[in-house]
């Protein structure tokens, strides 16, 4: 009896964090870059990347994109190969197609990293990976 009672702040502790690593939170980005670079990669190889600015419809599609999917991230701290990489000096987008997953890094308001991830629908994965295609296609 003596023994358990031993490990049990461990076990409490590893209990309060993994309750705290399940918590879904909501994404908060204080500001959306101007300017971004998408880097296509197969196999966690670079194949292509491209600039896109304030203008590019693109921009475009990932804010608005963002602001409708805000609910339901977790905090992760998995390192990931990604499909897709959007990458900014304080935004960081990573979609890995296969996994239906997006994985965001961030500054936060004291300019700390975070990163958080969030499963989501085929149809949306379909969506982003025919958007980012079809302008790489057009370039």
């Amino acid at each position: 009896m003596e023994k358990m009672f031993k490990f049990a702040p461990l076990i409490m502790s590893v209990i309060l964090i993994s309750s705290c690593l399940d918590k879904k939170r909501d994404l908060y980005l204080d500001s959306f870059p101007d300017n971004f670079k998408i880097f296509i990669l197969e196999n966690g190889k670079e194949i292509y990347q491209y600039n896109v600015d304030k203008t590019h419809q693109l921009h475009g599609f990932l804010l608005s994109w963002l602001k409708q999917n805000q609910k339901d991230w977790t905090l992760d701290f998995t390192t990931y190969a990604p499909s897709l990489l959007i990458n900014s000096e304080n935004l960081k987008v990573n979609v890995l197609f296969n996994d239906n997953l997006v994985v965001i890094n961030y500054k936060n308001k004291k300019g700390k990293w975070l990163q958080v991830s969030k499963n989501i629908e085929e149809t949306q994965i379909k969506i982003i990976n025919d958007k980012f295609t079809v302008d790489r296609l057009n370039r």
